[in-house]
């Protein structure tokens, strides 16, 4: 099964640069990973490639607890 470029969203636990550190090397040893970033300050991982969201979850969480983000629901609009 060919996987197309995916764009995958984290929350993950990070509390220093250590523990970026962590993240960041274990990211970059994942296969089909193309780019990634890494944002401390909102504890955002964004990994791009030819993975899957629960591909990326499942190796992330082996070395720090993260969770997908979640996109703020968008508000409907109100009916006049």
């Amino acid at each position: 099964m060919e996987l197309l470029s995916k764009v995958v969203h984290l929350r993950v636990s990070l509390h220093c640069k250590c523990c970026e550190r962590k993240v960041r090397k274990h990211v970059s040893r994942m296969e089909g990973v193309t780019s990634f970033n890494i944002d401390l300050a909102t504890k955002k991982v964004t990994v791009v490639g030819e993975v899957t969201p629960l591909g990326v979850l499942s190796s992330v969480s082996k070395v720090k607890n993260a969770q997908l983000w979640r996109s703020p629901p968008r508000s409907s609009p109100s009916c006049r």
